[in-house]
């Protein structure tokens, strides 16, 4: 995949090989880290799962902004319900987890595992 940058008067603008267009402001502050806690119980990191279907099981300590939790599968944003991912096809994957707030503004907590279906 190939990846383009280009500045613009006050953005970064990202074009992907698929077409995509992602921008980042300059300058813009990253995420705030408000003392959230997300630890990724199962899958843990490197494990084999046999069959389409893994358990999630994570953990959420809420810091002082933190509302809820953004769940991401292999880099696309999914929906509930959160217990279990159904439907795997077999080969690399990979969760993650990122803190956000009511208004959905990112924060600095995350948590990121990579596991194998067979």
């Amino acid at each position: 995949m190939t990846l383009r940058a280009y500045l613009t008067r006050s953005y970064i603008v990202l074009i992907l090989a698929s077409g995509l267009v992602m921008t980042h402001g300059v300058g813009a502050a990253p995420p705030e880290d408000d003392g959230t806690i997300i630890r990724i119980i199962f899958p843990a990191e490197g494990v084999v799962i046999a069959g389409n279907d893994v358990d999630l099981e994570y953990k959420f300590l809420k810091g002082e902004l933190a509302d809820h939790v953004i769940f991401y599968l292999d880099g696309q944003p999914i929906t509930g319900p959160f217990q279990a991912i159904m439907g795997l096809s077999s080969g690399s994957h990979q969760i993650k987890l990122v803190a956000a707030t009511a208004d959905h503004r990112l924060l600095k907590a995350t948590a990121t595992v990579r596991f194998q279906v067979k």
